[in-house]
């Protein structure tokens, strides 16, 4: 039953981010914001609103809008450590946080690239390939990354429910004995 009360705590921290997607929208944003202003001040001339998602960078601006944060790759990374089972509690913490790094770093460099390649004839295709597909590649091979880091050897979810179905079989076998 200790196994069973485990898959349930899990399962109620996933929602977490969808309860307070505001707050984690928030602070992803005042990350990003913050360390793009920045970087970008190193090279330009930057002025901020914060309030307005804006970065004005010379005579050029970024509206930071909430898939330029990338909350919901966060948020993915966050359920796929969240619904793996059998993952020691400082291990699930530690490849949370490289996790996230390792995508916020790729955010930070994804959003200069574009902004660098602004006024490229091409910039909408390139947008859709580097957000679509790159994005979604990083998420992938970030994820990837944890499983051999860690070795965790559980699949998210469907661990869970191979383990649950076991549970209610041998469940209904002993009420039966």
């Amino acid at each position: 039953m200790d196994k069973v009360k485990e898959i349930i705590i899990r399962y109620v921290l996933a929602f977490f981010p969808f309860i307070f997607f505001n707050q984690v929208y928030w602070f992803l944003k005042y990350i990003t914001f913050n360390m793009l202003s920045l970087i970008f001040s190193l090279f330009a001339k930057v002025n901020t609103n914060f309030s307005e998602n804006t970065i004005y960078i010379n005579e050029q601006s970024i509206l930071l809008i909430e898939p330029c944060i990338a909350v919901s790759a966060f948020i993915l990374l966050f359920l796929l450590n969240i619904t793996s089972p059998d993952i020691d509690f400082k291990k699930r913490i530690y490849s949370f946080f490289l996790s996230i790094i390792f995508l916020f770093i790729f955010n930070i460099i994804r959003i200069i690239f574009l902004f660098s390649i602004f006024n490229f004839q091409f910039f909408d295709i390139v947008h859709l390939i580097v957000w679509y597909g790159l994005s979604t590649l990083v998420v992938f091979l970030d994820w990837i990354l944890m499983i051999k880091l860690f070795n965790i050897k559980t699949i998210p979810v469907i661990s869970d429910i191979i383990y649950l179905i076991f549970y209610i079989k041998q469940d209904i076998k002993r009420s039966k004995s």
